[in-house]
């Protein structure tokens, strides 16, 4: 009996902490949006800087009109805090729900701990409901700012890929990695990106790609009049996706030498950026203006190059547009799930595990919950049919869906049984289906997956392209948002942490610089500490992302976690790279 009463309190009082933590948490955010305003003043902008190899100076290379305002401190100051305290509800509960599972194998108390966990659940829902209201305030700001901000990105984009004579443009060729489509694209948002800081005209080969067997080096249909030349009988890429550029390749010897800037080669195992930190030369101010309206900048960034880099052809169009209209009816609720099994699971090097479909529709039920409260909220009267856009490579899958009777699923049945199978998959038409779905998943009002996969982050990017800010609208079942096992955010220590080996947790002094790997949603994250090194898990809420932004090359970062696949043959173009 003494027994029961302890974890019953125990219970108890983590139910009350929760709730009166978040109740004073709302009731101090009240208030100061109630003393702030927002202000516009005169800009300081530019996207990119340009590196001069020989001065090793940095030179603005952007001119664009810049916007007749500006993102004053304050406003930022005010939107960072305000995701702080939305993330961090999120981040208690998950620490309150791992706590309290630890204890439903007691069959004494199980009764007790669902129906605290179901209460917490709901009063979860209604402070992130409260929090994405009183985000919602900074709108009108920051979809101004968002707009001008990408408008700028485009045009530097733009006037790189289209010169004004291709003769005298210098290029940057890159052959397309031999890997799938979320692997290639990634590699290739990479090199767009040490195109821009370079002021290279991006310029790529596709013999390399397993979709593209077929084309011979240097053939590509040119049509300067068109902002999308045109296919011609090339096969795979070609075929659905726009080229970069109308310039074709020169015909010069490659060079290996960033600072020629005729015709640099980049090698094809090289990992241009780590995907959480600043890009190579872009402003500090063109960053904070991007945190300013969005929770996770490199995620939005990596979109835009995305939304650019896959301009489809107009046949690839037509047949996305008849997959819109025809498959699913995105004017209703309905969540993406992204299982991804087969090579990723199997094959050497992978870092992927087997997840039942169960784990996946968990998240689902929690955003439909979330959802149906919302509509209570306002007053809205609406039937919901829990809707799932499946897209997997495993035919298996389907079979579980039989066991969620509450919901409808749809998809691509029969690309699933065409997936599973590498050398089906590896066809235009297994890259045509690819792209269909990726697309069909970044349109899905919340997305389930493995961020471990490229098209589950790929489908997350282009979603960021198409929103003001939809950096939660995703739960991963594994990794958080970034490369596997490299940093992928800079955060600083607000509170002291006292080191234990036993949960291999490490000690953390105010002001410690750490490198976040991930998120491992249980109110952790894994990380390693500037100060001594010590790589280990710590408590979400004692620290906070930098505000001082550190790009991807910052060589003490490099020295701690990059190797040496960046190398060419003389040993020197990763040292090179780090210069930018």
């Amino acid at each position: 009996m003494a027994k029961e009463k302890v974890k019953r309190r125990i219970s108890d009082r983590l139910l009350i902490t929760y709730c009166v933590t978040g109740t004073v948490t709302f009731c101090i955010l009240t208030w100061m949006l109630a003393q702030r305003f927002a202000k516009v003043s005169e800009p300081k902008s530019c996207v990119v800087q340009h590196v001069d190899n020989d001065q090793n100076e940095q030179k603005d290379t952007e001119t664009s009109t810049s916007p007749d305002f500006e993102v004053t401190e304050e406003m930022r100051n005010r939107v960072l805090l305000l995701r702080r305290i939305k993330n961090q509800i999120t981040e208690m509960w998950r620490a309150t729900l791992h706590g309290l599972n630890g204890l439903k194998d007691d069959e004494d108390i199980t009764d007790r701990v669902q129906e605290t966990l179901k209460q917490l659940k709901l009063r979860h829902h209604s402070l992130m409901i409260d929090a994405e209201d009183l985000v919602a305030f900074d709108r009108p700001w920051q979809e101004k700012v968002a707009k001008e901000t990408e408008k700028e990105l485009i045009t530097k984009i733009v006037d790189l890929q289209y010169p004004k004579n291709c003769d005298e443009a210098p290029q940057f060729y890159v052959p397309l990695t031999e890997c799938g489509y979320g692997c290639a694209f990634r590699h290739l948002a990479g090199c767009l990106e040490q195109s821009m800081v370079n002021n290279l005209t991006l310029v790529a080969g596709f013999s390399n790609s397993i979709y593209s067997t077929d084309i011979k080096e240097g053939e590509f249909p040119i049509e300067e009049t068109s902002s999308c030349p045109p296919p011609t009988n090339l096969k795979g890429w070609t075929e659905v996706l726009c080229q970069l550029t109308q310039c074709a390749p020169r015909n010069e010897n490659l060079s290996r030498n960033i600072t020629e800037h005729k015709k640099v080669f980049m090698k094809i195992e090289f990992i241009p950026t780590a995907v959480g930190f600043k890009p190579p030369g872009v402003t500090d101010e063109y960053w904070s203006r991007v945190a300013s309206f969005h929770g996770n900048p490199k995620a939005w960034w990596t979109g835009q190059l995305l939304k650019y880099l896959q301009m489809p052809t107009e046949g690839m169009k037509n047949e996305i547009n008849e997959a819109l209209a025809t498959r699913v009816d995105f004017t209703k609720p309905i969540v993406g799930v992204h299982v991804r099994r087969t090579d990723k699971i199997y094959l050497p090097g992978e870092d992927s595990e087997v997840h039942t479909l169960a784990e996946y529709m968990q998240h689902v039920a929690d955003w439909y919950d979330k959802y149906e409260m919302r509509l209570e909220k306002e007053n809205r009267v609406e039937t919901v049919e829990r809707r799932v856009f499946l897209a997997t490579d495993d035919p298996e899958v389907w079979k579980e869906t039989a066991g969620y009777p509450g919901y409808t699923f749809i998809g691509n049945r029969k690309f699933s049984e065409t997936a599973v199978d590498l050398e089906k998959r590896e066809t235009l038409e297994g890259l045509k289906q690819v792209i269909i779905d990726t697309a069909l998943l970044s349109k899905c009002d919340f997305i389930v997956g493995t961020l471990s996969s490229s098209v589950t982050s790929a489908a997350y990017e282009l979603r960021q392209a198409e929103h003001l800010d939809a950096s939660d609208d995703v739960a991963s079942l594994d990794y958080s948002y970034g490369a596997v096992d490299y940093p992928n955010r800079i955060q600083v220590a607000i509170y002291p942490h006292t080191a234990n080996a036993t949960t291999h947790e490490i000690e953390l002094k105010i002001g410690d610089i750490i490198y976040t790997d991930t998120n491992l949603w249980n109110g952790y994250f894994r990380g390693r500490t500037r100060r001594t090194g010590e790589v280990g898990m710590y408590p979400t809420y004692k620290v906070k992302d930098s505000t001082v932004y550190y790009s991807d090359i910052d060589k003490e970062i490099m020295n701690i976690y990059r190797f040496d696949e960046a190398e060419d043959d003389d040993g020197n173009r990763f040292q090179q790279i780090l210069k930018f």
